[in-house]
């Protein structure tokens, strides 16, 4: 995912000679209570979320040095932020959703939002690129939805490649002959590559129900029997 503010003259030509200057940011862990917290934050209710002390000092130390760093980097050079993603914490799946200021995703994504623009307002960059984190943090990664709100020109731009409409016309009418009557389409983006997957979305009917009912009904007694055997064989190993 791209952002870019010419995008005649981006993305550049790394030459021999230094011509460009590199910002990294990323894991700012939004939503969590030792994750970062930019100041000026609200929960969903529209009341004040202020920052504990060591959030405070964090801010303060990370604008200052960004500010100080800015200084010291050539003018004429051009400026790359790479925001390289877990930038909010989600759910915090994997720790039960403790430790959280706020588990609310679309708050933590307004969180990220303010934070990141702060850094570009001091870093000023003529070109953006975003990279997605770790979704097991929020089952589903949202930085892409963060990239939206973050934009150099206004437009929010996705990573796309085009493909010829017979494929995509021959994959949907087979699709469609073995049943489906939906499709959800995946874009890689560390190659170039669609996924298609085709669905049958439908209201099941009263057999349907049932024999789902059924499956999953012997499905959990086959779990508690494999379980029963497992303890079983347990305990008569520990009475040796």
């Amino acid at each position: 995912m791209l952002q870019k503010k010419d995008p005649a003259r981006l993305p550049f030509v790394m030459s021999e000679e230094p011509n460009y200057e590199i910002f990294v940011l990323s894991d700012l862990h939004c939503g969590g209570r030792t994750g970062y917290l930019p100041s000026g934050c609200k929960h969903e209710r529209g009341e004040d979320h202020p920052q504990n002390v060591d959030q405070e000092r964090m801010e303060q130390n990370l604008l200052s040095t960004l500010t100080e760093i800015i200084s010291l980097t050539k003018s004429n050079y051009k400026r790359c932020l790479f925001l390289l993603g877990d930038l909010v914490d989600g759910k915090n799946i994997n720790g039960g959703g403790l430790d959280m200021s706020n588990i609310n995703v679309k708050v933590q994504i307004e969180w990220a939002v303010l934070a990141c623009k702060s850094f570009i307002d001091i870093i000023k960059p003529d070109f953006i690129g975003f990279v997605e984190g770790s979704p097991y943090h929020t089952e589903n990664s949202n930085d892409a939805e963060i990239a939206k709100f973050i934009s150099l020109d206004g437009d929010y731009a996705g990573e796309s490649h085009p493909i010829r409409i017979d494929n995509v016309i021959k994959v949907l009418n087979d699709m469609k002959e073995r049943g489906c009557n939906h499709v959800e389409i995946m874009y890689h983006t560390d190659h170039i590559g669609y996924v298609f997957t085709g669905l049958d979305i439908h209201i099941a009917s009263e057999k349907e129900i049932f024999k789902y009912d059924e499956d999953s009904k012997n499905k959990y007694n086959a779990e508690i029997q494999r379980r029963i055997a497992q303890l079983e064989a347990e305990i008569k190993r520990l009475k040796k």
